[in-house]
């Protein structure tokens, strides 16, 4: 396997994957591209509600076309681009749907030809109009997230909370932090230090004073000047206490089933946080023209400048207009596969990525405008 296979297949695995069906392009020397995650449930170890929850995260994570679940009597396909087909928006609740399966005890050779290994392999599979359903960026994860923040941010200018500037500031800032709750970085612990018997990041909103604080504690732990307010701002938040309380029950969804929802179908746990980035640049620094880039174009293009066969110490990365960083972040991953590809594919800590992104401070490069 080369080092982009093996990085998939270790990614693959995280989600409890046996295998990766990958189209090769040895001929032009092109980087293999992921086309299929597959399962073996045929002895029922899964159960329907880990099979919900592998989809949940499949969907969100967006890493691969499609996903092939072999079970004792059926062939399981599941669709990670396409709407979320496994979600009721009436009652919120989340159930194991397959978008297609090919039930083994019938006559099942055309389904078989419809699926098969040469038509992925060839491309042929994504022209063939009955695979239409099974890819559709705008339904898809990243892209349907992206328009339900502009739904949300529509709808707290209707109920008129907040500043505009403002407003958008703190939607976005939230959901940095759910991002870093989802994730385990922020817990009950964090939380019940702002706002006493809090156990959740939107208990903290109710008070204008418990925010600020949350968000100072954000700043000196965290580098950088995403979770920071000008005092101007923060005065503001403590002098519309109120309407920032409003503001925490619209993103709870204690007054909109939209929102409730909205929390119950994204995974921030699984989402990268290149979509999250990307909001802050849109909403945040108002960037004109800013255009999310999806992980697999980030890769297709790193791919092409910055083959792992032509990576060396000289090697020199530059992003002139680096945006949110998604290429930058890519090839730091890619020299970070390079640096486990030489080691057994052992995994870094903490440490030593800290020091290698210091080491590397030379080496990958990004400007921007703004």
């Amino acid at each position: 396997l080369t080092i982009e296979e093996t990085a998939a297949l270790e990614r693959a695995r995280t989600h409890g994957a046996t295998s990766v069906f990958f189209r090769r392009f040895q001929e032009s020397g092109r980087a293999s591209i992921p086309q299929a995650y597959i399962f073996d449930n045929t002895h029922d170890g899964w159960t329907q509600e880990a099979l919900t929850k592998l989809q949940w995260e499949l969907w969100n994570s967006h890493e691969v076309p499609l996903c092939f679940i072999f079970q004792s009597d059926r062939i399981d396909i599941l669709s990670c681009w396409t709407k979320p087909d496994f979600f009721d928006p009436k009652t919120g609740q989340k159930t194991y749907t397959p978008n297609e399966a090919i039930m083994l005890a019938a006559d099942v050779q055309d389904e078989l030809e419809r699926f098969s290994g040469d038509a992925l392999e060839n491309g042929s599979f994504w022209d063939n109009p009955k695979n239409a359903n099974l890819a559709d960026r705008s339904k898809a994860a990243h892209d349907s997230l992206v328009r339900a923040i502009v739904e949300l941010d529509d709808e707290l200018r209707e109920k008129r909370i907040l500043p505009e500037a403002l407003r958008r500031k703190v939607l976005v800032i939230c959901l940095m932090l759910k991002y870093l709750e989802d994730r385990g970085v922020l817990d009950a612990a964090d939380f019940h230090k702002f706002s006493p018997g809090a156990t959740q990041l939107f208990q903290v909103l109710g008070s204008a004073k418990s925010f600020v604080s949350l968000l100072e504690a954000q700043c000196r732990r965290f580098n950088g000047d995403v979770f920071r307010l000008s005092a101007a701002e923060k005065q503001m938040l403590r002098e519309r206490d109120a309407e920032l309380g409003r503001f925490a029950s619209v993103l709870d969804g204690m007054t909109s089933n939209r929102q409730m929802h909205l929390w119950k179908l994204y995974s921030f746990e699984h989402l990268p946080v290149e979509v999250i980035s990307y909001i802050y640049q849109r909403f945040v620094q108002g960037a004109v023209g800013a255009i999310y880039t999806p992980p697999f174009l980030v890769d297709f293009l790193l791919s092409e400048a910055m083959p792992y066969a032509q990576i060396s110490a000289k090697f020199r990365v530059l992003d002139p207009a680096c945006g949110s960083g998604v290429f930058l972040v890519g090839a730091f991953k890619r020299l970070v596969n390079l640096w486990r590809f030489n080691r057994g594919w052992r995994r870094p800590g903490e440490t030593v990525l800290k020091r290698r992104l210091k080491e590397l401070i030379h080496q990958v490069n990004g400007v921007d405008a703004d």
